[in-house]
């Protein structure tokens, strides 16, 4: 069951996170955020920083973070241009593999959708999200708490083994199935 973040009494730090985040090199993102706070009050706080140094900070988004797909050869061997973890394939999970729940547990996934469209997933840990912006930082939020572009609506899922996503993946990559 799906459930409203609150659209209206959180829109204007959604909105300025879509500012701040949107085409804003990783770096400027991590004091742009934090000078969110002064005008618009939050506990976000950074994970992971993003170091375009450092490939296995940036090279992977929400979904790959999410569904543990990051570190998998099984998953590498597929992704090309058009094959990738990406709404489509979380799409497909939702049709094939994930099961709703109203009550999420620590590692759950928390996926987030604008109207019928998966637009971010993340994780649920201590009531709270984990969530990779895009290719940039990872972050810790409260569930409302996400650029406005991710969408105004989540559902919870029951957690999955990475194993049993990476393998989901690659049936999804040899499917043929529509990409997004």
């Amino acid at each position: 069951m799906r459930r409203s973040i609150g659209q209206e009494q959180h829109s204007a730090l959604r909105r300025r996170l879509d500012n701040v985040t949107e085409g804003v090199p990783d770096a400027a993102q991590l004091r742009l955020v934090a000078g969110l706070a002064d005008e618009h009050p939050h506990s976000i706080r950074l994970l992971l920083a993003a170091d375009r140094e450092r490939r296995e900070t940036w090279a992977f988004n929400c979904h790959t973070y999410t569904f543990g797909l990051r570190d998998s050869e099984d998953v590498l061997r597929h992704v090309t241009r058009t094959v990738f973890p990406n709404a489509a394939y979380v799409e497909w999970l939702l049709a094939h593999v994930l099961v709703e729940t109203d009550g999420p547990a620590n590692g759950d996934f928390v996926i987030y959708f604008n109207g019928a469209t998966v637009r971010h997933s993340g994780i649920w840990m201590g009531g709270r999200v984990q969530s990779k912006w895009g290719t940039g930082n990872l972050w810790e939020h409260a569930l409302h708490e996400v650029p406005l572009r991710y969408g105004d609506e989540v559902g919870f899922f029951c957690a999955v083994p990475a194993e049993r996503c990476i393998a989901a993946f690659v049936v999804f990559a040899r499917s043929g199935a529509p990409r997004a």
